[in-house]
């Protein structure tokens, strides 16, 4: 009976993360947030395009990525949450750019900065997408052609990135000053029993598995596969990862379309530089809503960032290396995620033992 009571409330855990998978989820966000990060994340491209140096305004944009972390909190929280996030996102390219010289440090440095920006993140409080898009830029920048020489002007242009959108999200706090204070995460009961930075390497040390073998594959740049074991990561739940596993994978292939629209056309940097401000649009108002829906769209603007300087395949290539890299990353993520929620219903047991 007890079995059977098991493998009912299994299956019903996977049809409802299913169902979750479509579910639109309402969201408070004000529409003008996305407009913000819109016009914050394409500025540094049309700033470019200006004085003809789009690809150099294209490595801005990964710094004005930094927007997406503004909360809505008290004007002094605001603040420390974006020049600490801007602090966050150009370390963690500086040192992995530095890094990237060869394929094992790469490897080791992506999983350093895993748990480092992890435990920064949890100890000054930032809030989702936490330490995510500086891990990202880490990812991205252990691809872009190791060169000593060009690497001042990359990291000055990421900072300059950070300081554009903290100056449009300055602007943007004058006018719209709340007082609202954002919910602080609670840990679990049995979050608090295990160390959560014990938590934090075994996750590091999955996604820096993750690109190892990614690597030894042969994958050309799988920059994504530690990406999206970090993101499958992130669930804390059986429901929650199965659910964002999913939601990854079919908002990946969707994101992959489009991005194979955009490396077969020729598209002018103006062009470009519209397409960036309606995608982070997009991302905005979708991806609290539905996170499949919001990933269609982080897909093709991180392998814009990542590939319009460094890669000379073919769109269809491009493509099918991406999409090995998310089964990759997905499945190991996953495979992790089980393992630490095993451990958790562990504790409850114990607990349970102890009480009884």
């Amino acid at each position: 009976m007890i079995e059977n009571s098991n493998k009912k409330t299994t299956y019903f855990k996977i049809i409802t993360a299913l169902k979750a998978v479509t579910n639109i989820t309402p969201s408070e966000r004000p529409l003008h947030r996305a407009f913000l990060s819109a016009i914050a994340c394409s500025t540094p491209a049309f700033i470019g395009i200006a004085i003809d140096q789009f690809y150099q305004g294209l490595m801005a944009c990964m710094g004005a990525l930094v927007i997406l972390y503004l909360p809505a909190a008290a004007f002094k929280k605001q603040m420390f949450t974006m020049a600490s996030g801007s602090i966050l996102f150009v370390m963690s390219f500086t040192i992995a750019s530095v890094t990237s010289f060869s394929a094992i440090s790469s490897v080791l440095i992506v999983g350093f900065l895993s748990f480092v920006n992890s435990i920064i993140c949890r100890k000054i409080h930032i809030g989702p997408p936490g330490s995510f898009f500086p891990f990202m830029l880490a990812c991205v920048a252990t691809v872009i052609p190791f060169d000593l020489t060009t690497l001042p002007e990359r990291t000055l242009l990421v900072a300059i990135g950070c300081a554009i959108a903290s100056c449009f999200a300055f602007a943007y706090c004058l006018i719209f000053r709340t007082n609202t204070s954002p919910p602080k995460v609670e840990l679990s009961p049995s979050e608090t029993k295990v160390s959560t930075w014990k938590l934090e390497l075994f996750e590091s040390l999955l996604i820096m598995g993750t690109y190892a073998i990614a690597l030894s594959l042969n994958l050309d740049n799988p920059y994504w596969a530690p990406i999206s074991c970090a993101a499958v990561l992130q669930g804390r739940q059986l429901l929650s990862v199965l659910t964002r596993k999913v939601q990854r994978i079919i908002g990946t292939l969707l994101g992959l379309l489009i991005a194979s629209l955009i490396f077969s056309s020729e598209l002018a940097p103006i062009h470009m530089a519209i397409l960036i401000m309606g995608l982070i649009f997009a991302i905005e108002v979708l991806m609290y809503k539905n996170y499949a829906l919001g990933v269609i769209f982080v897909t093709p603007i991180t392998i814009l960032f990542a590939e319009i300087t460094s890669s000379s395949m073919s769109a269809d290539q491009l493509i099918y290396a991406r999409f090995l890299d998310i089964l990759i990353g997905s499945a190991i993520g996953a495979v992790g995620s089980w393992l630490i929620i095993h451990n958790y219903i562990k504790l409850y047991k114990d607990q349970a033992t102890e009480k009884s």
